[in-house]
C-alpha cells in the first residue's frame, strides 16, 4: 500500500511574472487563428499552414493574438523549444480532442496574457503532454462544469490558473510528475471548489496545488473521488486548508503502484 502525501503550508506571497509584462502596450493588431492542420509536414504550432496562413511567421504569438480549436477529430500540436504568449486559447466545442505536446526534453511553454481568455469548457478532451501552460494572470473562474469533458497532464506538463478552478463535471488526470497548480496568490482569496465532482481525480506520481482554500464535495460526503497512485503522489493546500472535511475524507483513495 503507497500512502500518499497531504500537505497544509502556511501563507505564501507568489509573484506574478506577468506584472511588467501586462504594463506594456499591446500591439494595436488583434488576429484570431483557427487551427486546421493544413500544414501536412507537421503539426507545428509555428507553421503558418497549420492555421491556414501561408506568410511566413503567421502564426498565433502576440498578446493580441487568439487561437481557436473547433475540429471535430483528433488535433494533436506540436511546440518546439519555445514561448508562445498569447491572448487567448477557445477549444469549447463538445466533440474536441485536443493534445498540445512539447518537443522532447525541451522547455516548451504557452503563456495566456489575458484573464479570462482559456475555454476549455466543452463535452471535449483536452491534453497537455510535456508542456507548460500558464494562465497565472487569470482572475476569472476557470470552468470545466460540461458532463463529458476530461483535462489530462502528462509528462512532466504544467498547468498554472489563477482565479476560482471549478471542474465539477470534468475528470482530472495528473500523470508522470506533472504539475496542476490553481490559484497563484493566497492573498487574492481564490480558491479549488471541486464540487458536486462527479468527475473524479487521479493524481498519479504528480502534484495537485491549492494556493488557497480547496472545497472537496458539498456538505454531503461522497460528493466525488481523488485517487492516489505512484511513489510520490502529492495534494498540496497553502494558506486556508480544507472545506467540507466529511466530504474529502470519504473522497479519498490510495492504491498501489500500478
Amino acid at each position: 500500500m503507497k500512502l500518499f502525501k497531504l500537505e497544509l503550508t502556511p501563507p505564501v506571497r507568489a509573484l506574478s511574472a506577468f506584472a511588467l509584462m501586462l504594463a506594456l502596450p499591446l500591439a494595436a493588431n488583434a488576429t484570431d487563428y483557427t487551427w486546421n492542420g493544413g500544414g501536412g509536414e507537421d503539426t507545428s504550432w509555428t507553421n503558418p499552414k497549420n492555421w491556414n496562413k501561408t506568410n511566413a511567421g503567421d502564426y498565433p504569438k502576440a498578446a493580441t493574438d487568439l487561437a481557436k480549436f473547433s475540429i471535430k477529430t483528433p488535433i494533436v500540436v506540436t511546440l518546439g523549444d519555445e514561448t508562445i504568449t498569447i491572448k487567448g486559447i477557445t477549444a469549447n466545442w463538445d466533440g474536441v480532442d485536443l493534445t498540445i505536446k512539447g518537443n522532447g526534453a525541451s522547455k516548451s511553454k504557452i503563456v495566456v496574457a489575458e484573464s479570462n481568455k482559456v475555454n476549455f469548457n466543452a463535452a471535449a478532451s483536452y491534453t497537455l503532454d510535456g508542456v507548460e501552460f500558464d494562465n497565472s494572470v487569470n482572475t476569472a473562474e476557470f470552468s470545466l462544469t460540461v458532463a463529458g469533458s476530461s483535462l489530462t497532464l502528462k509528462n512532466g506538463a504544467k498547468f498554472v490558473t489563477n482565479g476560482h478552478f471549478t471542474p465539477s463535471k470534468c475528470s482530472i488526470t495528473l500523470l508522470d510528475h506533472s504539475l496542476l497548480q490553481v490559484g497563484i496568490s493566497p492573498q487574492s482569496g481564490t480558491y479549488a471548489y471541486l464540487a458536486p465532482l462527479n468527475g473524479p481525480i487521479v493524481i498519479d506520481d504528480s502534484t495537485f496545488v491549492c494556493m488557497n482554500i480547496c472545497y472537496l464535495g458539498n456538505v454531503t460526503p461522497g460528493g466525488g473521488t481523488i485517487t492516489f497512485r505512484g511513489a510520490n503522489p502529492r495534494l498540496v493546500v497553502y494558506n486556508g486548508g480544507f472545506g467540507y472535511l466529511d466530504a474529502l475524507r470519504a473522497a479519498f483513495t490510495t492504491e498501489t503502484a500500478d
